[in-house]
């Protein structure tokens, strides 16, 4: 049985009743740091039981992204286009596997990531059409991303414009 959300909770209970008590109230920056430190191992506690669905859908959201730029990458550096080709087939592979570890899922999340930025610094190189296409395809594929993310923090109640956004819950069930 895991046990990382109740021990999660036991340390923001002892920060709270214990630490908190301790520092000086007239440092407001120690205050402040301690309650954000506790917002967000709150948060990380809340969500441990989420997190797996949110890497697959990073995954995939890396795997759409990394497709709609493959689509106006030729003509870029054989290395880009390899690193490409080789991130999405991994990736793909992943996807197929239910018992994919997390590091994994991370790791091929990352290597598209890396593979798509470094087409995108290419872009420009290229013919004229090809370098505009790979800019709005980034944009258009970045916004499903920065929305799973938004999403995620969301409790911490930094975004201003969070009533806007999907529940996490709406879009994990995307996948």
């Amino acid at each position: 049985m895991d046990t990382s959300a109740n021990g999660m909770r036991a340390a923001i209970k002892a920060l709270k009743e214990t630490v908190a008590p301790a520092v000086d109230p007239a440092n407001p920056l120690a205050n402040e740091q301690l309650r954000l430190a506790c917002s967000y191992l709150a948060l990380v506690a809340d969500r441990l039981s989420w997190r797996e669905q949110r890497l697959r859908r990073e995954l995939d959201q890396a795997c759409a992204l990394a497709g709609s730029v493959q689509a106006h990458a030729a003509g870029s550096p054989p290395e880009v286009l390899d690193a490409l080709g080789r991130g999405v087939a991994a990736a793909h592979d992943l996807q197929t596997r239910s018992s994919a570890a997390e590091a994994d899922v991370v790791a091929a999340t990352q290597g598209l990531q890396a593979a798509v930025s470094a087409l995108v610094r290419c872009a420009r190189s290229l013919p004229a059409s090809q370098g505009p296409a790979i800019e709005r395809a980034v944009l258009e594929a970045s916004r499903a991303w920065l929305d799973t993310r938004r999403a995620w923090f969301r409790p911490l109640g930094f975004d201003k414009e969070a009533e806007a956004l999907p529940t996490l819950e709406s879009i994990l069930r995307e996948r």
